[in-house]
C-alpha cells in the first residue's frame, strides 16, 4: 500500500532467485489526467538505484469501450508505457488504473530485460472503459535489480504487489 507518492519502486529484487517477476498494481487516487509508465533500474556501487530514462522500447495497443482503438510505440522514450490518457478524477469505482505485468531476464546481463503488460482504466475525455496491452524491452545488455511504476503527473495512492516465479 502506498499513499501520495510520485513512484512505486521495487528495489533489491531477487533476480538471482526468480526467473520471472509478476507485478500487480491499483492506482486508486491521483491528481488530474495521467498515464502510467515504468522503468528498469540498476543498482549503483553506492547501493542506490538509477532508473533507465532513455531509449526504452515499447509497443502497445489501446482500446476503448466506444470502439476507438490506437497504438502507442517508441524506441527512444524516457519510460515505457502501461496506460495513457486516463483519469483518476472520474473513475466510478475509485480505481483509476489497474493492471499487471510480467518482467523477464532482469538478472541476466546477457539478455535484454523485457516486460509484458495489461491494464484497464477510464478514458479521460470519453469517461469510457479502456484497455492497454503491450510489451517493452531495454536495448542495453545489463543487470536490472529494480523496477519503477509511476504516473507521469502528480502523485498517486494505491496498492502494488510483486511476486517471483521460478522455472522448475
Amino acid at each position: 500500500t502506498y499513499s501520495t507518492v510520485n513512484a512505486v519502486n521495487f528495489e533489491n529484487m531477487e533476480v538471482d532467485t526468480y526467473n520471472v517477476h509478476f507485478l500487480t498494481y491499483q492506482f486508486h487516487t491521483g491528481a488530474g489526467d495521467v498515464g502510467i509508465f515504468g522503468r528498469f533500474g540498476i543498482k549503483n556501487t553506492n547501493g542506490t538505484y538509477s532508473y533507465r530514462d532513455a531509449n526504452n522500447h515499447y509497443a502497445n495497443l489501446r482500446g476503448e469501450a466506444n470502439n476507438t482503438f490506437g497504438e502507442y510505440k517508441s524506441t527512444a522514450m524516457w519510460a515505457h508505457q502501461h496506460a495513457n490518457l486516463g483519469t483518476m478524477n472520474t473513475s466510478p469505482d475509485g480505481l483509476g488504473f489497474t493492471g499487471y505485468l510480467y518482467l523477464y531476464n532482469l538478472g541476466d546481463s546477457t539478455k535484454h530485460s523485457q516486460m509484458t503488460q495489461h491494464s484497464i482504466y477510464t478514458a479521460r475525455t470519453t469517461n469510457t472503459a479502456c484497455f492497454n496491452i503491450g510489451s517493452a524491452s531495454y536495448p542495453t545488455l545489463e543487470r536490472h535489480e529494480a523496477y519503477s511504476i509511476f504516473p507521469n503527473t502528480q502523485t498517486t495512492s494505491g496498492v502494488a504487489s510483486l511476486y517471483g516465479l521460478r522455472y522448475s
